[in-house]
């Protein structure tokens, strides 16, 4: 009888049952989401890590006269796709404040996600309790990493390629446009792996022959596609950046050695820029269960006929594999071209975190299916107990696993810690420029409205002109602090228009250089200038060597909190040589 009956919701397929396991699903996403959306809502300092960079300049569409002549404000600006600034900006219009909207979004964006995950496996394998199995994996990936929960470009990747992939399953010829359009205004990078699929459909797959495919919808499907695509791809391939060409990489070699690794398994597989794995998988060494599952379903396709559910997985079902092939090319062409592309493994390990879970909902259901046929003809007396903990064992080990890892959600969720220092510094004129080679220079323009001098989170551009700016500013900061003249530092205040310079206390010694995390944040090798000016400064303390500024402090203090002390720019300049 309980065997008879888990059957029943096994191969439940009727429309009943596809809205009870999809409101389960979106259940699931909510709670997981909510989760989330409670830490980033429990205190007004706190601000995921990757938003720092793409969302701190957004506070303009409140206020226009934040960040006057700001590089980084404009730099981030200008590499912004068009549909990401443009529903910002429309959410700033409504009043909705940028820093807020960022998030509540990953709430929106996950269930969306979810949703068009569900109706894809309804359309490759049509059992609705494997589309919540694949809704719950899609979960556990999306906050087992911050892609969704930065909000930035990358988190539209999910909701809208499923969305594209789903049309195209339907073979819907306006949403398939309209969402292959909507890729290239928010993560272009998609629009390659979309296109590739577009391509494919316009085989035939055969019994292991390919040919052309006979149907005529197919190429119109896939004409429409491409040109959509092409439409929006192109402004991105005409415009020119003031900020000069992209890296190469033979400049990266020199300006940005720590991209490159000496291990090239690691460089392949595995970095995060450059491997074709998601990094979450390496860190937890491939321990996921959805990646074996997923890897499984080939297998377990080999035996089909053993498992009667397996009937109902459609020959599109190869949708799986072609996505797999288009994202190897692109990632080994853009491993060819490096950086004319983005980064390579951004073609990767999206795809991955989406056809795992996938694969391994479709194989979880076929082998729980198998179980439960097998029990079926065992003792009755053994049949209830073998199914409850054969059942329970598996989806226990699915439900429970994020609990049994050492972080999650892993949000990478940043809080502020020194609000009496952010207040101060929101209170100064908006055109305020601040300098500082501490941690916290990270967080003060996303917590305080004003500019800064330069500081490592937004040191990641790939245009030469920027990167290079941004290094020398980093240069030129260290050596002036740590000059035995303040000559340096009232140039470099002239130079740059610096209004405020905050430094700690504790920032005077060999060990803070040593083990300086602004300096570690810039990922330094030997071979590199600031590396160089920090091992200088370094050996210069040790000698006993003080720091002019150092004398500076006690007559230039404006404010004081903690460890920190903010100096007046102004009173530097005048200060005796």
């Amino acid at each position: 009888m309980i065997s008879s009956q888990f059957l029943r919701i096994l191969s439940n397929s009727s429309r009943r049952g596809q809205i009870f396991w999809l409101i389960a699903t979106l259940c699931v996403a909510a709670i997981y989401a909510i989760f989330a959306l409670k830490i980033t809502l429990s205190n007004a300092y706190i601000i995921q890590d990757d938003a720092r960079q793409h969302i701190f300049w957004m506070q303009r569409f409140l206020d226009p006269e934040l960040f006057p002549h700001d590089v980084m404000a404009d730099y981030f600006e200008s590499v912004a796709p068009a549909g990401y600034t443009t529903f910002y900006h429309l959410g700033a219009k409504l009043g909705i404040n940028p820093f807020l909207l960022n998030k509540i979004l990953p709430l929106i964006l996950v269930i969306i996600a979810t949703f068009y995950c569900f109706k894809v496996v309804m359309e490759l394998f049509p059992v609705p309790f494997a589309g919540f199995i694949c809704g719950l994996l899609l979960n556990q990936n999306v906050w087992l990493q911050d892609d969704i929960p930065s909000a930035t470009p990358v988190a539209f990747a999910y909701p809208l390629f499923l969305a594209f992939l789903y049309y195209l399953l339907r073979e819907n010829l306006i949403l398939t446009g309209v969402t292959i359009a909507l890729l290239g205004l928010f993560y272009p990078q998609c629009v390659f792996l979309a296109s590739g699929l577009l391509l494919f459909h316009c085989l035939s797959w055969n019994q292991g022959q390919i040919s052309l495919s006979p149907h005529r919808k197919n190429y119109l499907l896939s004409g429409i596609g491409l040109a959509v695509a092409l439409a929006v791809m192109l402004p991105y391939a005409l415009k020119s950046s003031e900020y000069g060409p992209v890296l190469t990489a033979v400049q990266a070699k020199t300006l940005w050695p720590s991209f490159f690794i000496d291990n090239p398994l690691e460089y392949w597989l595995c970095w995060r820029r450059t491997g074709i794995f998601p990094s979450e998988w390496c860190e937890l060494s491939f321990s996921l269960p959805q990646i074996w599952l997923g890897v499984l379903l080939p297998v377990l396709l080999r035996f089909a006929s053993r498992f009667p559910l397996a009937e109902k997985i459609s020959p599109r079902l190869i949708l799986l594999p072609q996505l797999l092939v288009v994202s190897l090319t692109m990632f080994l062409a853009a491993h060819a071209l490096l950086f004319q592309l983005h980064l390579p493994s951004r073609y990767t390990e999206h795809s991955l975190r989406l056809v795992m879970p996938i694969a391994g909902a479709i194989s979880l259901t076929l082998i729980l299916e198998w179980l439960v046929q097998k029990l079926r003809n065992t003792p009755a007396k053994n049949s209830k107990f073998i199914l409850g903990i054969t059942a329970t064992a598996l989806l226990t080990i699915l439900l429970i696993y994020p609990i049994l890892l050492r972080k999650f959600p892993d949000v990478d969720y940043k809080i502020g810690k020194f609000s009496p220092l952010y207040e101060f510094l929101s209170s100064q004129p908006k055109d305020t420029l601040i300098a500082a080679i501490a941690e916290e220079t990270d967080n003060l323009p996303s917590f305080t409205n004003r500019s800064i001098l330069v500081s490592p989170s937004y040191v990641i551009g790939y245009h030469q002109a920027y990167y290079q700016e941004l290094n020398q500013r980093a240069i030129e900061l260290l050596r002036a602090q740590y000059s035995e003249k303040l000559d340096a530092v009232q140039q470099l205040i002239q130079k740059y228009g610096i209004d405020l310079w905050i430094v700690e206390r504790s920032a005077f010694t060999p060990e803070y250089l040593e083990k300086s995390p602004w300096l570690r944040r810039f990922q330094l090798t030997e071979t590199q200038p600031l590396f160089k000016a920090a091992k200088q400064a370094e050996a210069a303390l040790r000698r006993g060597t003080v720091p002019a500024l150092v004398g500076a402090i006690a007559p230039c203090t404006q404010f004081e909190t903690g460890d920190f002390v903010v100096l007046q720019a102004e009173c530097l300049t005048k200060h005796p040589r």
